[in-house]
């Protein structure tokens, strides 16, 4: 197929993408973020537009397949195979289209890495993805939206190669502790670059909040889930609160009709009282977990405390 006008093609098939329920918000942020990078290329190396528009298309025609066959139930996974099954053909054909760019730098580079990125992932190559997206940072595409994607793509390395399902909870279980919470923790800290004062911060202190639950450290999940929720109130004030009401012990009973006057007077607590009090917490706990010497020249020793 040949693309009379690159950008205004892509345009179109982004567009037209919107259009569909089953075409995600990230997919959404992302695809636009690789024609920013398609757009930004020499176009004299390489005709990008043209491998990425027929990747477009491609996720074109699988979602409106998807919506043509209307899939609801078990019976229906005949025609689920048949549609993922055309879909897996159609990432392969663009893997292997930019197999040709391999010698690449730069902006060419990190339209490389994208898109490799996205049909890793749609392909259930998470270590993959993981390479292929720290490979577009280093070539420069330095996003919060890149770093939270690699974040979440360690974490869900961590999951897929340290925890396994156990049917009677129905949960996963981590079988490696050390390897799952030394690849959360990269998972946070990758998220935690992505930080810059801008509108995706609250999106990331949530994802932080919620891996840091998941390797107990408590202290730092409820920071993470307090910032979300100060940040952005309408998209995870209630889900932090949610988390937060999980994370706290039991709150116990006024014991007194003066002890509940009491209470009630301290009126609303805000997120920046919460956050200065953990502060003031944290500050002390690590000033006591030091080796200090007070004036008197003798170093305090845990029968002093």
């Amino acid at each position: 197929m040949k693309w009379s006008n690159g950008y205004a093609d892509a345009t179109h098939l982004l567009n037209a993408l919107d259009s569909f329920d089953s075409y995600s918000p990230f997919c959404r942020a992302f695809y636009r973020l690789i024609l920013e990078w398609v757009e930004n290329s020499p176009t004299e190396v390489v005709n990008l537009y043209d491998i990425y528009n027929r990747f477009l298309l491609a996720e074109l025609e699988h979602h409106q397949a998807l919506r043509d066959a209307n899939l609801h139930d078990a019976a229906d996974l005949p025609e689920w195979a048949m549609i993922y099954g055309q879909k897996a053909a159609d990432l392969h054909k663009t893997l292997a289209r930019l197999a040709s760019l391999e010698d690449c730098s730069g902006s060419v580079a990190v339209v490389r890495h994208l898109l490799c990125a996205e049909c890793f992932y749609q392909l259930g190559r998470v270590d993959l993805v993981v390479v292929s997206l720290d490979a577009a940072i280093i070539e420069g595409c330095d996003r919060p939206l890149l770093h939270f994607s690699l974040g979440y793509n360690l974490y869900m390395r961590a999951i897929k190669y340290y925890t396994s399902f156990d049917p009677g909870s129905g949960s996963q279980v981590v079988q490696d502790p050390l390897n799952f919470e030394q690849e959360c923790r990269r998972a946070v800290e990758a998220m935690r670059r992505g930080l810059v004062n801008g509108p995706f911060d609250a999106q990331l202190h949530w994802w932080m909040g919620s891996i840091l639950e998941n390797v107990k450290d408590i202290r730092e999940a409820r920071k993470a889930y307090l910032r979300a929720a100060d940040l952005d109130p309408d998209s995870y004030g209630e889900t932090s609160r949610e988390r937060l009401r999980a994370l706290s012990p039991p709150v116990p009973e006024a014991v007194s009709d003066d002890e509940r006057v009491r209470l009630s007077a301290m009126g609303e607590i805000t997120v920046d009282e919460i956050l200065d009090a953990f502060q003031y917490v944290e500050t002390v706990s690590d000033l006591m977990a030091q080796d200090r010497t007070p004036l008197g020249g003798r170093s305090l020793q845990n029968r002093d405390l």
